[in-house]
């Protein structure tokens, strides 16, 4: 069994990373239409995706930002502002890396979401096109909160 449907394997960046490898088979990287939320439903909320047309317009957020990543981002918030909805730069972090090189990038940070709570995340990259080049960044990403003892 595979690290996509593995009841042992808990790391986002593993099964997607292993999902993705699946779908691309011999080609350099899956097209978005390829990527079905139904083969990954449980991971789903923790994803997003970024189509690379977009990035850097000012303002531009993720076509797809799922509700676990939204619910960390507006914890302790009544409503959300599109203000204050997360933008690219602050969680897709190597995104610009993963365009260039075409490759997967797995990495790890901290974010504090506008409420001022900290969390560490560990999160994967992942191009998605055709013929060579990336139209979209695909991702998912896990969060831990970080307790600051006062």
């Amino acid at each position: 069994m595979d690290a996509t449907h593995s009841p042992e394997e808990r790391r986002i960046t593993l099964r997607l990373l292993s999902y993705w490898e699946k779908r691309r088979g011999t080609r350099g990287m899956p097209s978005e239409a390829e990527m079905s939320p139904a083969d990954i439903a449980d991971l789903w909320p923790y994803c997003f995706i970024a189509h690379v047309k977009d990035i850097g317009k000012e303002g531009y957020h993720f076509s797809y930002l799922g509700k676990a990543i939204e619910d960390v981002y507006r914890e302790g918030m009544e409503q959300m502002e599109d203000s204050l909805f997360p933008d690219m730069d602050s969680l897709a972090n190597g995104y610009k890396q993963v365009i260039s090189t075409r490759k997967p990038l797995v990495s790890e940070g901290e974010i504090t979401n506008p409420h001022g709570d900290h969390f560490k995340f560990r999160q994967v990259l992942l191009p998605l096109g055709d013929g060579g080049a990336v139209q979209a960044v695909f991702g998912g990403m896990r969060f831990l909160r970080i307790v600051t003892y006062r």
